[in-house]
């Protein structure tokens, strides 16, 4: 009868013991429900013998963290236990820290110096100026590059002043877009040796890049070279035809996405 009424006072201990658990702060909480657990358990085995006892207090101690473990929600759903939750109304959604308080997550806004669109870690022409319309490297929309007027005379690879004119129309352009890559083919009319106007026609498409050059543009967007009189524009039946196939062309080189 004893044991019996020793048993009935324990487990009713025991439930006040775990009950408090859940009203106890995350610094002590874990630590109050294994040792109420173990005096608990080891309370009921001590009815039987001192064996008992040391079982019961084990076997107490590993009920009672089970028992606050399970009793310890997140009310706020927040990802951190009631327990630990500092902030036990955070409102749904929100970032919070460990202690289950709202954080502002920070956002880093890219810089775009020139206010194209492009981040200037992506901008490759980082000076376009406003209003310009730009592709996704940053530098001015280029459909295509008109050198109408850049011809030579006979046997000639000198810029002519109206060439000189024309060319300097698009420096500015090259000089805002470092990014294109830009083909110089020059040609002759069907006046001389093949192998010489091969040549003339190299020398022709030099000096266009050479002007470009002298003006500021990146050598490096350009790529020379010459098809002689081999790519007629026109006729070299006349001398209109032969003056027009004397000539530059200039092309910008897709770039592969």
């Amino acid at each position: 009868m004893k044991n019996v009424m020793m048993r009935g006072t324990v487990l009713a201990l025991s439930l006040g013991i775990l009950g408090g658990c859940s009203t106890m702060g995350s610094y002590n909480l874990e630590t109050a429900c294994v040792l109420g657990g173990a005096a608990v358990g080891g309370g009921i085995g001590a009815t039987n013998d001192s064996e008992d006892a040391v079982k019961g207090a084990i076997g107490g101690a590993l009920v009672g963290a089970l028992a606050c473990h399970l009793m310890d929600g997140d009310s706020d759903s927040d990802g951190v236990k009631d327990s630990k939750d500092q902030c036990e109304a955070t409102p749904l959604g929100k970032f919070v820290d460990e202690n289950g308080c709202s954080i502002v997550p920070v956002i880093k806004v890219p810089v775009d110096a020139d206010m194209d669109g492009i981040a200037d870690t992506d901008d490759l022409c980082l000076d376009t100026p406003a209003g310009v319309e730009v592709n996704a490297d940053g530098c001015t929309m280029m459909v295509d590059i008109v050198l109408d007027g850049i011809n030579f005379d006979s046997s000639s690879s000198s810029l002519s002043v109206v060439a000189d004119e024309v060319l300097l129309a698009q420096v500015e352009l090259l000089r805002m877009n470092p990014a294109l890559r830009i083909s110089l083919v020059g040609h002759t009319d069907s006046t001389g040796p093949e192998a010489f106007n091969q040549t003339l026609s190299v020398a022709r498409a030099m000096a266009v890049r050479d002007f470009f050059v002298s003006e500021g543009v990146d050598a490096s967007i350009f790529t020379v070279s010459g098809a002689g009189e081999m790519e007629p524009a026109v006729d070299n039946s006349t001398a209109e035809g032969r003056a027009a196939n004397r000539r530059v062309e200039l092309k910008v080189i897709p770039q592969e996405i």
